[in-house]
Formats: C-alpha cells, structure tokens, sequence
C-alpha cells in the first residue's frame, strides 16, 4: 500500500508540473508575441513621425523666407492630413514626440497670426524644430 501511494502521489505531482510547466510557457509566448508587435509598431511609427518632420522642415526650414502660404501649408499638414495619425500612433512614439508636435503646430499657429516678416518668423520657427532635431 505504501508503494501505491508513492505511485500515486508521484503521477498527481508531475501531472500538476506538466500543467504548470504549460500555463507557464503560454503566457511567456503570448507576452513574446505582444512585445514584438508593440515593437513593430513603434518602428513604423517613428518611421512615419522621421519622414512627417522631414516634410515640414523642407517646406519652413529651407526657405529664406517663410511666407504665410508655407506656414499654412505646413498647419494644413500638421491638422488635417496627419493629427488622426498621431492620436492613433501616439502609444508607440518615442518620448515627448506627440508633445512637440503640438507644440510646433501651435507655433505655426502662432507665427500665422502674428505679422509675417522674413527674419521674425524664420527663426520663431526653426527655434521651434530644435526639439525635433536631436
């Protein structure tokens, strides 16, 4: 009788690790899996935000003169094509990314209302794509 009972309490004993041992191994696959569609995303979102900046600074940055159609092309940017892009992608961008792209569209705002001159303008604005440089 002693023997059934160690029989017995061996197969309940690795029974249980067996099901531990699976519960176990399908949370880490489902966390594993989880990361790296977190990760793809972010490197196609900040894929994206690299290109968007790029954009906006050939139509400012690149100009002597930043005229009030450049900067209303580059709000137009900033609030029609793209804002549903950044509250959908804003998870998976790096850092302060969606605060700065606020920031920039409020500045373009800004320097809209504001009289448009060659040097004030400019360099209200290129002091503003600092934050987008680094």
């Amino acid at each position: 009788m002693d023997d059934f009972l160690k029989f017995i309490l061996g197969a309940v004993s690795a029974l249980a690790g067996s099901v531990i041992t699976q519960i176990l191994q399908a949370r880490y696959a489902g966390k594993k899996k989880l990361d790296e569609i977190v990760a793809e995303k972010q490197i196609a979102a900040c894929t994206d935000a690299y290109i968007m900046m790029k954009r906006v600074q050939s139509v400012l940055a690149t100009r002597n003169t930043i005229t009030e159609a450049a900067l209303r092309e580059a709000l137009d940017f900033f609030l029609l094509d793209k804002e549903e892009w950044l509250l959908r992608s804003r998870l998976f961008l790096s850092g302060k990314f969606p605060d700065l792209w606020f920031a920039i569209r409020n500045d373009i705002t800004v320097a809209i209302k504001m009289e448009i001159n060659a040097t004030g303008s400019a360099a209200y604005l290129k002091k503003a794509f600092v934050g987008f440089s680094r």
